[in-house]
Formats: structure tokens, sequence, C-alpha cells
């Protein structure tokens, strides 16, 4: 992660950059506070601004890296970074009481930005998990279903109220997936949400990610469906070390997002583990640099191990990159 002075500098930069033209400018030579090689430094810039509430900077940086041109590391479009800061600022469930004083404060302060409108929006979207909780359906009392699914309709029918530019943005559209894949919906369809965001944006695959988490058991899919998914569209990729590391980078983030167990999956872990090491060779992100350490030491691969765990010295080492179970200082041991 990046040091303090980094984030001084990153933050002191976006200082300096406006919304408008200048952002639009600026997106054309990158975004002063977004780092290109870790995602996780971005959004963690974002946040900083986000909970000292400079919402003129964070605006601007948002902007930025709405039209950013540039791609991060990772593979994915600098946009990317913008639906995990709200889903890292707003989590569902878990917001709190502070989050919706914030909202409300961003709004006031900046009546006309698009990012305190879907701020608005995604909170709405955090609290309706908050009236139900994190348990399946089945464990979920009566009442707090019908007031979940209540909310959610609520938010489904704001969602298509929202302004024409903010419906034009991945953000909206990933948040549209999320509700599609969560709640019943009278407008919105999973499979239609997926594939008009993933026809727009075919290197966000924060897209996939939500995709997938909707499709693991624990919500009333099947490990069969979740290797048909990432073998689909690993496949697409004519070449092989192209589709090897679109096999890891799904399976990989399904299984940071879900905590499972990847013997309980149909994974081929053969192929997982070659598609972790190539994908690092071809997008080098932090997170990927842990995430390939943490399944080389969880099937005992000691070379696959030893080539990424080099990367990770000092804040390089990110335990939300990790397998549940695996931890840099035991797995060196």
């Amino acid at each position: 992660m990046g040091s303090i002075k980094q984030y001084a500098a990153a933050i002191f930069a976006v200082a300096l950059m406006l919304c408008g033209n200048e952002a639009r400018a600026a997106a054309d030579e990158g975004c002063p506070g977004v780092f290109y090689d870790d995602e996780g430094s971005s959004v963690q810039v974002l946040l900083n601004l986000y909970q000292e509430e400079r919402y003129e900077n964070l605006d601007a940086l948002l902007a930025c890296a709405l039209q950013d041109k540039k791609t991060l590391k990772s593979g994915k479009p600098a946009n990317a970074v913008i639906y995990q800061f709200y889903r890292r600022a707003m989590h569902a469930p878990g917001s709190t009481p502070a989050e919706v004083q914030r909202v409300q404060n961003w709004a006031a302060k900046r009546p006309t930005s698009l990012f305190a409108e879907f701020a608005a929006l995604r909170l709405r979207y955090a609290m309706a998990w908050n009236t139900r909780g994190g348990r399946v359906a089945s464990k979920t009392a009566d009442e707090q279903m019908r007031a979940f699914q209540q909310q959610m309709s609520e938010l489904e029918a704001a969602m298509y109220r929202a302004s024409a530019e903010l419906r034009g943005t991945p953000m909206w559209h990933q948040l549209l997936l999320a509700l599609a894949g969560d709640a019943r919906t009278q407008r919105a369809d999973l499979a239609s949400a997926f594939d008009t965001g993933v026809k727009l944006w075919p290197t966000n695959y924060d897209f996939h990610d939500v995709m997938l988490t909707r499709l693991v058991p624990r919500w009333g899919g099947s490990w069969e469906m979740v290797e048909s998914f990432i073998t689909h569209y690993a496949v697409q990729r004519k070449d092989a070390r192209e589709s090897d590391a679109m096999y890891a980078r799904l399976y990989g983030n399904m299984l940071l997002a879900t905590r499972e167990d990847p013997r309980s999956t149909r994974l081929d872990s053969k192929r997982l583990l070659r598609g972790i090491d190539a994908l690092n060779d071809l997008y080098p992100d932090q997170r990927h640099r842990n995430l390939a350490a943490s399944l080389a030491c969880f099937y005992r691969d000691p070379a696959l191990f030893k080539k990424h765990a080099a990367y990770l010295a000092g804040t390089d080492y990110r335990t939300s990159g990790w397998l549940r179970g695996t931890d840099l200082p035991s797995c060196s041991v």
C-alpha cells in the first residue's frame, strides 16, 4: 500500500484539481490520487477524503477516475475503483448512522454532485441489508425479509428516477446488478443487468465478481454454476495464458469475497495455480501478488510461493488478499 507520504502527495494533488474540464483534461494523462499499480491504495485515498468530509476533493478525484482513459495494472479501467470505494464506505450489511450523516453532509455541501446522488442510493441498499442481516433467506425472519423487500423495491424505483448522467455510469449499473441479484424486482433483471454491464465495460471485472457471489451455493446457486460461468469467460480469451489468467482472476476474487474453502468448489487447482502465475505476469497488481502467495501456500507449491512472496515486503502485504486460514507469516515458516 502507498506510504503516508504518498497518500499526502496524492490528496494534495487532488486538492489542486477541480471538477469539470480540468478533470477531463487530467483524465487524459491519468488522475492524481489514482495508484495505477495498486487499486487498494486508490480506494484508500477515496475513503480518506470521504471520512474527512473533503467532498470537493472527493468529487474531483471521482470525476477524474470516471473519465480516466488509463488502465490499472490489474487490467481493469481506472473507474473500477469508484464502486469499490462505495462498497468499502457503505457496507451491506454493516453501515452505521455515521454514514447516514456523511452522505447527508455530502449532498448538502455538493447539491449537484453526481457522486453524492449515487451515495444516497448505495446507502439505501446498505441500510436495506442492515434490516435483513447477513443470514440466508431460510434463516431470516419473515418480518425482516418483508421489510428488506419493501426497501429494495423503493430503491429500485429510486434507481430509475436517477439522473440520466448517473444512469450512464458503471457504478449505477453495478448497483443495479446487485439489486437484481438480491431482491424481487419489477424492472431489473439479473441476466440483462449483467449483460449490459459487461458489454459496456468488458474489462471492469467487478461485474463478473458481483455475479459470481450470487451463483454460490449459499445464495441459491451451485459450484457447478460457478465453474461453468468462470470457464465460459476464460475460454473467450483465445491466448492460453490470458485464458488461464482469467480463470484465476475470477476464481480468486470469488474465493476472497465469499471466504469459501477452495476444496469445496469444482475448480481445477492445477489450472488455478498456472493461471494465478500468468495473471501476475500479465497484470502485476499487489492484490494479485498477495492472492498468488496465498494460493501457493494453500496448495503447497513452494516455488510459486517464493516467487510471489518476494514482492510482499512491508506494506505490500495485505491480509485482505489472502484466503481464510492462510497468512504470510505462517506460510513463510
